[in-house]
């Protein structure tokens, strides 16, 4: 699985055991220079990763690209919110991504979701809300109806239609209007949101 900013464990190292102590080195090393990294289901396993206390903010989105973009903004950026933490499912969710993310929220962590508005996306977007509790992260009927209206980027709508529990609406409008949007067409305000801070207030 592909991660941004996630923590290792703090503490005394000699406590754990190897694939621990490189786990946390790499997460640290990566989390310092503000580069994604790719983690193992064993790594996510190790006891390398922290649990985060209730304040903090997990972001996941479904594509690889919106973690490529939001790193390059953190890199340039001298905000002064806190470190972004965002973690890709790349598509469907895979075992390294719900267990890392069962991890990261033992503490009471909130976790917030994106992914494209098209029916596979609302797929993946449930599935993983059977198995995590999120929010929506600008994926809601409100926010679909903003992006369909100044988007040129927009396709047709085609497939199987899928529900959206989080925001029943949302399924409801994106059939109406038969319109597709890919998440890298929001790629620039989701990386915004995660380098200011916006989208934890």
């Amino acid at each position: 699985m592909l991660g941004l900013g996630v923590p290792g464990t703090t503490g005394t190292t000699g406590a754990i055991g190897p694939v621990a102590r490189a786990t946390v080195s790499a997460l640290e090393a990566m989390r310092t220079a503000r580069m994604p990294l790719v983690l193992t289901l064993d790594q996510v396993r190790s006891g390398g990763v922290a649990a985060l206390p209730p304040y903090r903010v997990i972001h996941v989105c479904e594509n690889p690209t919106i973690v490529e973009v939001v790193a390059e903004h953190w890199e340039l950026s001298t905000a002064t919110a806190a470190a972004p933490m965002l973690i890709c499912t790349w598509g469907q969710p895979s075992t390294a991504v719900v267990d890392l993310l069962t991890i990261l929220t033992a503490l009471g962590a909130q976790c917030r979701y994106h992914g494209d508005f098209d029916w596979p996306g609302l797929r993946i977007a449930h599935a993983l809300h059977q198995r995590i509790t999120w929010t929506p992260w600008r994926y809601t009927a409100e926010e679909y109806m903003a992006v369909v209206a100044g988007n040129p980027l927009s396709r047709s709508l085609v497939g199987r239609p899928a529900p959206s529990p989080w925001d029943p609406k949302l399924a409801m409008v994106m059939a109406e209007h038969g319109l597709a949007v890919e998440e890298e067409a929001v790629a620039e305000m989701l990386a915004n949101d995660l380098v200011t801070g916006h989208s934890s207030r």
